[in-house]
């Protein structure tokens, strides 16, 4: 570069990220060179993100790499048939979802990583490998549009440490960029944080993961036991049960004479929350501020609170994994506002305006209806009708090739309605929703929402709206599922139980909580140790009894008991949860025993010091050393550190309490070879699992003129091991002016085209078609589809009874669920653009193609359409449109317009068609807009305030330069 004289130097377009360091008001200390850094940001949608990359595991296993996924958005995200490519190639399988805020894995080896993390639902594998030196990751959405970026490398300013330590490449602020290095940095954590946020410092809390170790339906093995011989350790994992039974998770007997309760599928008492209380924990989840009400139905003694909906935005989904053959629905409910609404349905994904079937509901003259979906529409309607203000007790029951029934206040009413298969395409229930037939979102109160996939009987729908429980009001029959009674029985008070489970390696827990059921007492041991007694006794025997006696009501609430403090005990691999279930005396009639033990996963807290690498010699120096200081605000101690390099050699350092801002020189011992050009330098935590600061070794010296492990390296002007760090600085360039934004070019409007329009399909148009009921399948929609056998005649065509806007000009045959039309048009020259503009008078549903491409449909659903499709039903038909077709598939000449019509039902009282099809064309072509532009012009003016000329290319001045000053550590 040309020496700079005394006066301002103006540089044009410079790259700011680069040059403001240099020229914060003087010359600073040289900094190394970067590498592999673009520092921009793509043209990527970001709606997912990248987060986090193990690219480079400890010890070169490749099978440990893997990718972490974000959605940083406020919705699920569909990810069906979305890829990575650059250095790794994978294709995500249809119906993968991440849902908001959440995390997703794809690993080279999912099993491994599975193994390794304990974590479910990891894809992969994935093809290729991430290279150690750098690598670009790419990630599209199906159609191939751009929806991430990330373009990494182990040179600085990328983290060093994300190279072989253990650590993975991982993002700072999960929303911030994927392109600029410094939104990076290498994990404090070895192995990274797959799953879960890289800094939790940093971000927004998020729902915790909790490990269920023994389940609601969980095996175990079990054993009345008859004396204690040779059987005092059998509470130790080591313990062989071989000879014992096994059993479900629910252990107990029911000797009263209480009639039985099938235990139900699903149970939302709604008191206070939505949870499930049938034991497999399929909560709800709100949607609006539906609010717990201090208010019950009369015969529910023991309830405390219904969930009140405003009718306005108040719902409750409710997950539903089982395809049932059968299922029994009951709740209670109290409307406000007599209106129709859905109390309970089962819908899918498309919501209950689109999917619906096994539905309460209440119609528009306050009846209570049950409707389910065969193929056709099923309904049975109460004679009760409902007054705002009163508490109605609801039950219907359904099965495959049966009948649908309906209960009000255990009274069946309204006759029972044949069905052939039950609808199979739901997914979710959902409470108080608007569905089809019943627009309106329910204004009023539920309470005690119980699902079965099976029919129960009359008289346990009986027993629910006298006010039992469909927990308890059988005792406690529905909530054991291993009969104890005959082993047990007028023989012992105590039965032994013993819950195997395996804790996967890596995973740290912060809390530990015991969901138990018991009836009367019990005591609990994990891996050998007492961690939970309740009604126990202070010497427990072989055949102990509870010293207190608890109802079927008491026994049915979980009681949850915090087992954090004895989180010590759990181990990698094999565990034993063992409980001694008591009952208050040998012949006492009930017992029970349900156990949930379940694990929060935290972050592991590792108390972060300032010690960090300070300065590094050159590559080759031998002896080889390291200066490192502590930065931070408090003693540390070395012998908690660990200082090695990528080839797991130790520098020793010590044992010494380093100050605040005191410096450790780390020799290298002899007769290591000495450090080589590219090695890497790691600090770790001294049990190996948190790194604290990471190097690389350059041909020339390095220091940092700020202390701490996120400073950069700089050259300094001489090295002082155990010494402040000195840097040769210059002052006489100084930034005079910034030219930094540009005035934009602003957006110029242009001219609309001017454009005619003439009718090329009028009402009346003669048109051809087949009414046969017949599936004629794809073919007769295309241009060349010989329909010289149809019917001809002119539209509108169909029957109805009623009124029309247009008049029916050709009559045809009800009973058909598809009618098949066929019409030509001719547009000699299709001008550029053309517009094609629509519009129908349709009942109940049709599907329009133009020379043989759908152009439109309405009252269909989405995807494919047979035959046998049904419409989505209507009232009164109405002309709607225009509506604006594609106009691509028009050709010079004739073109032909076709439109399959479909019935909501057989029997369907009413067919119509009728189009106009108008085409604008453009006659005068408009001009386009000129778009807003941004002006990115930059520059820099430099000033040499001195008296003598500065070369900037040079790494010192001419003349000597002022006395160094030395930067504090």
């Amino acid at each position: 570069m040309t020496p700079c004289s005394r006066g301002p130097l103006r540089l044009r377009h410079l790259a700011f990220a680069g040059l403001l360091p240099l020229l914060a008001g003087r010359l600073s200390p040289e900094p190394l060179p970067a590498q592999g850094y673009l520092n921009s940001t793509s043209a990527a949608d970001c709606v997912v993100t990248f987060n986090e990359v193990m690219y480079h595991p400890a010890g070169e296993r490749a099978p440990a790499e893997w990718i972490e996924l974000h959605n940083p958005m406020a919705v699920d995200v569909d990810l069906s048939d979305w890829r990575l490519d650059g250095g790794v190639a994978y294709r995500f399988p249809p119906g993968t979802v991440i849902p908001t805020g959440a995390y997703l894995l794809v690993a080279a080896d999912p099993a491994a990583l599975q193994a390794a993390t304990g974590l479910a639902n990891i894809l992969g594998p994935f093809t290729g490998a991430l290279a150690n030196e750098g690598e670009r990751l790419i990630l599209r959405n199906l159609n191939g549009r751009l929806m991430d970026e990330l373009t990494y490398s182990d040179q600085p300013p990328w983290p060093v440490g994300a190279d072989g330590s253990g650590a993975s490449l991982a993002k700072r602020l999960p929303a911030s960029p994927s392109g600029p290095p410094e939104n990076w940095r290498a994990s404090l954590e070895i192995g990274g944080t797959p799953g879960r946020a890289n800094f939790p410092e940093t971000t927004r809390p998020e729902p915790p993961t909790v490990d269920v170790l023994v389940g609601p339906n969980a095996r175990g093995r079990w054993l009345v036991p008859e004396s204690a011989h040779a059987l005092a350790d059998w509470t130790a994992p080591a313990f062989a049960d071989g000879a014992w039974s096994q059993g479900t998770n629910g252990f107990g007997f029911d000797r009263s004479d209480t009639p039985p309760m099938t235990r139900p599928a699903r149970f939302y008492p709604l008191e206070s929350d939505l949870q499930d209380f049938s034991g497999n924990a399929l909560h709800g989840q709100a949607q609006g501020n539906p609010v717990f009400a201090v208010e019950r139905p009369p015969p529910l003694a023991g309830s405390l609170t219904s969930l009140r909906f405003d009718g306005r935005d108040d719902t409750v989904t409710m997950p539903e994994p089982v395809v049932p053959e059968a299922y029994t629905l009951a709740l209670w409910v109290k409307v406000a506002a007599v209106k129709p609404c859905s109390l309970l349905v089962l819908t899918s994904g498309a919501g209950p305006q689109t999917h619906w079937s096994h539905q309460l509901r209440l119609n528009g003259s306050g009846q209570f209806e049950h409707y389910t979906f065969d193929g056709g529409q099923n309904l049975v309607t109460s004679r009760t009708v409902a007054q705002a203000g009163r508490w109605y007790h609801l039950a219907a029951t359904a099965r495959n090739g049966g009948s649908i029934r309906l209960f009000v206040d255990g009274i069946e009413e309204g006759g029972a309605d044949a069905i052939g298969s039950l609808w199979a395409g739901g997914d979710r229930w959902m409470l108080g929703s608007s569905s089809g037939h019943t627009p309106n979102l329910l204004d009023g109160w539920l309470d005690e929402v119980a699902i079965w996939h099976e029919e129960i009987p009359d008289d346990q729908l009986a027993t629910l709206a006298a006010g039992g429980s469909p927990l308890t009001a059988g005792g406690l029959r529905g909530l054991f599922a291993t009969d104890l009674v005959l082993p047990m029985w007028n023989l012992n008070s105590s039965a032994w139980l013993r819950f195997p489970f395996n804790q996967a390696a890596g995973l740290y827990h912060d809390q530990l909580l015991l969901r138990v059921r018991y009836n009367d007492g019990f005591v609990a041991w994990l891996n050998g140790v007492e961690v939970a007694r309740r009604n126990a006794p202070a010497v427990l025997s072989w055949e102990a009894a509870a010293t207190d006696e608890r109802t079927p009501g008491q026994s049915a609430v979980p009681e949850f008991i915090d087992l954090s403090a004895h989180l010590g005990l759990l181990r990698p691999g094999a565990n034993l949860f063992a409980v001694q279930a008591l009952n208050r005396a040998p012949d006492n009639d009930d017992l029970l025993l349900q156990v949930e033990l379940t694990a929060r996963r935290g972050t592991p807290s590792f108390k972060a010091s300032g010690l960090a690498f300070s300065e590094l010699p050159a590559a080759g120096t031998a002896p080889f050393w390291c200066e490192l200081v502590n930065a931070g605000s408090s003693s540390v101690a070395l012998a908690d550190y660990r200082l090695r390099d990528a080839q797991g050699r130790d520098f020793p350092l010590g044992v010494r309490e380093l100050q605040p801002g005191q410096l450790e020189v780390a020799l290298q011992p002899a007769p290591a070879p000495s450090i080589r050009n590219g090695d890497r330098l790691f600090l770790f935590s001294a049990d190996g699992t948190w790194l604290l600061d990471a190097a690389r070794v350059t041909p020339n010296a390095q220091a940092r003129a700020s202390a701490g492990a996120d400073q950069p390296f700089l050259r300094p002007d001489q090295l002082t091991p155990g010494a402040p760090n000195t840097f040769r600085q210059r002052d006489e360039i100084v930034i005079n002016e910034i030219f930094y934004h540009a005035p934009p070019t602003y957006r110029q409007p242009g001219t609309p085209p001017e454009t005619s329009t003439r009718t090329v399909l009028r009402w009346d148009a003669r048109w051809r078609y087949e009414q046969s009921g017949n599936d004629l399948g794809t073919a007769w929609r295309e241009p060349g589809f010989d329909d010289s056998g149809w019917a001809a005649g002119p539209g509108v065509l169909g029957h109805r009874t009623g009124a029309l806007a247009e008049p029916i000009r050709t009559a045809l045959t009800l009973g058909r669920w598809t009618y098949y039309f066929r019409v030509p048009f001719v547009i000699t020259h299709p001008a550029d653009p053309t517009t094609l503009q629509l519009r129908v008078l349709v009942d109940d549903g049709a599907v329009f193609y133009l020379n043989g491409v759908e152009v439109f449909r309405q009252r269909m659903p989405e995807g494919a359409v047979t035959y046998a499709t049904p419409a989505i039903n209507i009232g009164d038909p109405l002309i709607t449109g225009p509506h604006t077709l594609d106009a691509s598939p028009l050709v010079p000449g004739t073109n032909w317009l076709a439109a399959e019509v479909h019935q909501w039902h057989l029997d369907s009282s009413d067919i119509v068609l009728g189009a106009e099809l108008a085409v604008a064309e453009a006659t005068v072509p408009g001009t386009p807009d000129t778009p807003f532009a941004e002006n990115d012009e930059q520059w820099l003016e430099l000033l040499n305030r001195s008296d003598h000329a500065v070369d900037l290319g040079a790494g010192a001045s001419r003349t000597p330069s002022t006395s160094p000053s030395r930067p504090t550590p």
